[in-house]
């Protein structure tokens, strides 16, 4: 070959093989987001079970509510079937009671951040899982229509107090939960339900008296980067 040739050739070529390399070096070190983080957001219906302690009187608030749940999450594969899925957002959960023979009714509501994780195992397209969350509750209110023992013929009115700052709720729950999903390309249809493992009374004014725990039952619609 003629060197006047062979030389420019050679040195396209190995430009050519620069430019290809860091191409795809680059692309393997830019992403915009990493791989595994996951978005969903989705409603719940919410159980708050109340009894007074050596008594079987209880005050349970389980009408039908629906409250929303967002968060963010992480997938990290630990095997070929079988990943852990930590995750943080925010929840509301609590309880509506019925409406009692002389005209009173309340809602308990706890607006929290929830930092968790679950055990997921993959099967054609089947998720399942088990986890175990803790919420850090921003705020904690109960809405009631009049008093407990107001007569029938009062007046009413709604009023909300803030059961942290007046009645010292605590400001943590912790909950152990099962979920059950389907992935679609991305997207990922679940639903969850989770017990409250921690007394939601602890340390209030009703310590001792009564305990309360929650149940939340959620579905979520999810997109997987």
């Amino acid at each position: 070959m003629n060197r006047s040739i062979a030389k420019p050739t050679l040195t396209i070529l190995f430009l050519l093989h620069l430019f290809i390399f860091h191409r795809e070096s680059a692309a393997q070190i830019v992403q915009p987001f990493p791989h595994g983080i996951g978005f969903e957001i989705g409603g719940g219906h919410n159980q708050l079970f109340w009894n007074l302690i050596g008594s079987d009187v209880s005050g349970d608030r389980i009408e039908f509510s629906l409250t929303p749940t967002v968060r963010v999450t992480y997938l990290l594969a630990v095997a070929e079937q079988a990943d852990v899925e930590p995750f943080v957002g925010y929840n509301r959960f609590g309880g509506v009671s019925t409406e009692k023979s002389n005209g009173y009714k309340d809602e308990y509501w706890f607006d929290a951040v929830e930092f968790g994780f679950s055990g997921i195992y993959n099967l054609a397209g089947f998720r399942l899982g088990v986890g175990v969350k803790v919420n850090w509750h921003m705020s904690a209110t109960i809405n009631s229509f009049g008093s407990l023992t107001d007569p029938a013929s009062s007046d009413r009115e709604w009023k909300e107090t803030d059961l942290i700052s007046e009645w010292n709720f605590p400001r943590w729950s912790s909950d152990i939960g099962g979920r059950a999903g389907y992935q679609v390309d991305q997207f990922l249809f679940s639903a969850e339900a989770w017990f409250g493992i921690t007394d939601l009374l602890h340390g209030s004014i009703f310590d001792g008296a009564a305990e309360a725990r929650e149940n939340h039952y959620r579905v979520l619609v999810g997109y997987v980067l």
